[in-house]
């Protein structure tokens, strides 16, 4: 015999909703509470899992931004000073998106000023 997997939708929760319903005939109301919970606990750590890679993915692609703004202007203005590249360190994604766009236009270090206010 052989399974095929129900993919996730409203069919798939309606069987398991009337898997729960005929083993309601077969188990005891306890095992089937119990059941009940365990099922409900992994729609949670599934929600909470893809959230948790959804982030990590987010902070991969600001690292990666960070680090290739800090390359472009060390090539341009040579090595930067240690407060301006803590100070890029802590920027938010849109600032940073910013940043990128207007990276080319910057002539000075000192231009770096509407970007980077504390440094």
């Amino acid at each position: 015999m052989s399974f095929r997997q129900v993919p996730e939708t409203a069919v798939s929760q309606k069987i398991c909703v009337l898997s729960l319903v005929v083993s309601n005939r077969i188990v005891d109301e306890e095992t089937l509470e119990e059941l009940w919970e365990e099922l409900q606990m992994l729609k949670v750590i599934k929600f909470a899992e893809k959230k948790g890679r959804e982030k990590g993915r987010e902070e991969g692609r600001e690292e990666g931004q960070i680090k290739v703004i800090k390359q472009l202007l060390t090539r341009k203005f040579g090595p930067l000073p240690q407060t301006l590249s803590q100070a890029i360190d802590t920027l938010d994604s849109s600032t940073l998106d910013i940043l990128s766009a207007d990276i080319l236009d910057i002539e000075r270090i000192e231009d770096l000023g509407p970007y980077i206010p504390k440094w």
